[in-house]
């Protein structure tokens, strides 16, 4: 079979590239009998040829698309391409997928750009809500329409892009480093180097509204005047991701609102995040809207307790294995982060749960269920 991914999104920091690179890199990795073809974006060809090298993904024929912007690659160098000569199945990951003579897939990760959209782009919202809703459409009658979660399948059909018949869940995985132990010497020098003390609560992801993050270090305040009055040490609430839509006002807001104990270290490397995590003694994340949530996964695979809003995708990810509440319950989050920072048989009980739930995930279910997928729209009787 082959089969042809577009690599549009390969090069993107978020979640969303990795899905993208994770996809690329495993397909090839548990089923090696099939041919592979990427569609690279010609504004994005340098970029994303130079990202596959450095994880070594080779195992596809890459075809740059001549086109200056996403909108030129979607509505007509892509279709042109593969009018040409189509693959056995196209699959579109970042939401969309364009008319093409073959069966066509595409993954819908969120509907943040129509739910949420004012943390998005306006040439980003524009695209997406205006190519999205034919690509579901064109993956519904030819294809499939995977979803990162329930949460997100069930918002497909709310709104009526999606039959109540059609969709498939597949859920995200995150890479096999965040299951491998790190030095504890090189969490020290890590946190050393940050000025961050041996305990602290984190956070991870995009510094802006939809997160949520304003509420958690209100909860935090008060879990610190707590401790202060206990005369206990009091750790810092750290936060690692880049600023997103008006994420720069709120971050100058926040370590004011926490009388400076919030502190944020701006986008980090893989090998600085993986130590953070492995070195931090609770994760929240205390966002309103998500398709998955990746960073609790991350957290939970490094055996780490994890406090988690009960909106939308974050109960399919943390199961029974993390504190699950309103994201407006300040006081709820207040009393869960003092139990986990002064209670170690009650964190230890939650980290035990934290690691059996991550094992839930993996690549290569994530690759099987969208090979599965794939086979699906060849073979649809079998």
């Amino acid at each position: 079979m082959r089969i042809g991914l577009s690599f549009a999104a390969a090069g993107n920091k978020g979640g969303i590239g990795r899905y993208v690179r994770l996809l690329a890199k495993g397909l090839p990795k548990y089923f090696p009998e099939h041919e592979y073809i990427g569609y690279v974006p010609a504004f994005r060809d340098s970029e994303t040829r130079d990202i596959l090298s450095d994880e070594g993904i080779d195992a596809w024929e890459l075809i740059t698309i001549p086109a200056g912007n996403r909108w030129i690659f979607e509505t007509s160098g892509l279709p042109g391409v593969l009018r040409e000569n189509p693959p056995d199945v196209f699959h579109g990951p970042d939401y969309l997928a364009p008319t093409a003579p073959c069966p066509v897939c595409v993954t819908i990760h969120d509907l943040a750009f129509q739910l949420h959209p004012a943390g998005m782009a306006l040439k980003s919202r524009f695209l997406f809500r205006t190519l999205t809703p034919g690509s579901v459409k064109r993956a519904e009658n030819k294809g499939v329409v995977f979803c990162d979660s329930q949460s997100t399948l069930n918002a497909l059909r709310k709104i009526k892009w999606l039959g109540e018949n059609s969709g498939r869940v597949v859920h995200l995985a995150c890479e096999d480093e965040f299951r491998e132990p790190v030095d504890p010497e090189e969490i020290l020098k890590f946190i050393d180097s940050r000025g961050i003390p041996e305990k602290y609560a984190l956070y991870v992801g995009p510094i802006e509204q939809r997160k949520n993050v304003g509420m958690l270090v209100e909860a935090y305040m008060v879990t610190m005047k707590v401790l202060q009055r206990r005369g206990g040490p009091v750790p810092p609430l750290v936060a690692a991701g880049p600023l997103g839509a008006g994420g720069s006002k709120l971050k100058k807001q926040l370590i004011k609102a926490s009388d400076h104990n919030f502190i944020y270290l701006g986008y980090l490397p893989r090998n600085e995040l993986r130590a953070l995590y492995a070195g931090c003694t609770v994760f929240c994340y205390p966002s309103r809207y998500e398709g998955f949530g990746l960073p609790p996964l991350e957290a939970m695979s490094f055996g780490k307790a994890v406090i988690v809003s009960n909106a939308t995708s974050l109960p399919e990810v943390t199961g029974n294995a993390g504190i699950q509440l309103d994201p407006d319950d300040v006081q709820g989050w207040s009393t869960a982060l003092l139990s986990c920072l002064t209670n170690d048989i009650y964190l230890s009980e939650l980290e035990g749960k934290s690691l059996e739930q991550s094992r839930k995930f993996s690549i290569e279910k994530m690759c099987r269920e969208v090979m599965d997928g794939y086979q699906s729209t060849i073979k649809p009787n079998e």
